[in-house]
């Protein structure tokens, strides 16, 4: 991260705007290189992106969906429940705010209703109306088709990905600041941990800082020492002992917006072999980094990651549907894919998580994981709030400078 950028993400979370004056200029411009009359959203994500509404509560209610239309011609408009329109109203960059009541009707009934009726408002009815294949249920969509016979329904996943893949200056401001007051919060929480705290007890310790720089959420920890640093599992009750190596891997959220971290540290004095692989491992990252540029594809990438760990002898854990890394924004996960088969040339103002995780000697897991902003010039590692590239293991309890 550069001086500057480092500067500017230093700033309190609670400091950011949201509003991105342009978004609506965007948005419609992607829909007229279409086909399309009408583009729905219907996944938690999708909505909040074409809404700016963030309801931390709507992945736990998936049948129950938030929908937001955007036609080619015309307002776009938002559908909620009608419990939901106060904190919507309040949120949405969209004026029209729709509510549907249920009143005891299991959906998909009235929330397709309100759905059909306000494509019909905006003169759609027979139109060619795109909605994400990926997120429709089977129910939803046949009483859609009845609804609207006359309508041709299409996936339009692939647009919310081109739309989602490079973000604005907006999004490079909330995911940059949460990406280094994150990385701040972990660095307090290991020099808080300590020989015989139990995994469970250090994943608290995680949460409890990052809640505390300002974040909206922490989804997900995932963190394992000594033996159990070979898997991807839940914390555990295991009291962290002297020498044992320690993986995390965590999820931070403000405003519906993610970071996506890992780390690792030792207790104590790290074995040799240990610490020789902890420092392979983060010379492979910095090389992959350097290879990242606008116009490398995604798969080319993935390509020199494969031949480059060949030439350093390392054995790879392998993530077969990421490759070494992914797109994050509005998901932790998003398109593209540092994999094969991603095609996609990386562009300016694109954020992509790099995790070319390596197995060491004893079995651990080694995962260094960071977000990278890609400029012109190659990337800028957004999730330093010092220098990871160092290759010394942290030590639990001891300053992290």
């Amino acid at each position: 991260m550069s001086a500057t950028m480092a500067a500017e993400a230093a700033k309190a979370l609670g400091d950011l705007t949201t509003e991105d004056p342009v978004f609506e200029e965007r948005v419609s411009a992607a829909i007229a290189g279409t086909e399309l009359d009408l583009v729905v959203a219907l996944s938690p994500e999708n909505f909040q992106y074409l809404s700016g509404v963030w309801m931390p509560m709507a992945r736990g209610y998936l049948d129950r969906h938030n929908l937001a239309l955007w036609p080619r011609e015309g307002a776009p408009a938002v559908i909620v429940g009608v419990d939901w329109e106060v904190a919507v109203r309040e949120q949405s960059r969209l004026s029209d705010v729709r509510t549907y009541d249920e009143a005891g009707a299991m959906p998909p009934a009235v929330i397709a209703e309100s759905l059909a009726e306000a494509i019909a408002d905006r003169g759609c009815e027979r139109g060619r109306i795109g909605i994400e294949g990926l997120r429709l249920p089977w129910v939803f969509h046949q009483r859609l088709v009845k609804l609207l016979p006359d309508a041709a329904f299409e996936p339009c996943d692939e647009l919310f990905r081109e739309l989602r893949r490079v973000k604005s200056a907006v999004e490079v401001e909330i995911l940059g600041t949460l990406a280094f007051q994150t990385d701040v919060a972990v660095r307090r929480a290991l020099e808080r941990g300590h020989e015989g705290m139990s995994e469970r007890h250090l994943a608290a310790v995680i949460s409890e800082e990052i809640m505390a720089v300002g974040a909206s959420a922490v989804p997900s920890v995932l963190l394992g020492s000594g033996e159990r640093a070979a898997g991807l599992g839940a914390p555990s009750d295991k009291p962290m002992r002297a020498g044992d190596v320690v993986r995390i891997d965590l999820n931070s959220l403000w405003r519906g917006y993610y970071c996506d971290l890992g780390r690792m540290a030792t207790v104590g004095t790290p074995d040799p072999q240990i610490q020789r692989d902890y420092e392979a491992h983060v010379a492979f990252k910095q090389a992959i980094l350097e290879r990242m540029a606008p116009g490398v594809l995604c798969s080319e990438v993935y390509d020199y990651y494969l031949t480059e760990a060949e030439r350093r002898d390392l054995d790879l854990f392998r993530y077969p549907y990421i490759g070494l890394g992914h797109s994050i924004g509005v998901n932790n996960d998003e398109f593209p894919k540092l994999n094969r088969g991603h095609d996609v040339a990386l562009e300016d103002n694109m954020v992509m998580n790099v995790e070319p995780d390596t197995i060491g000697a004893g079995g651990e897991v080694h995962h260094v994981e960071d977000m990278v902003l890609v400029r012109e010039s190659g990337v800028d590692v957004i999730t330093w709030s010092r220098d990871w590239s160092v290759p010394t293991l942290p030590r639990l309890g001891e300053p992290v400078a």
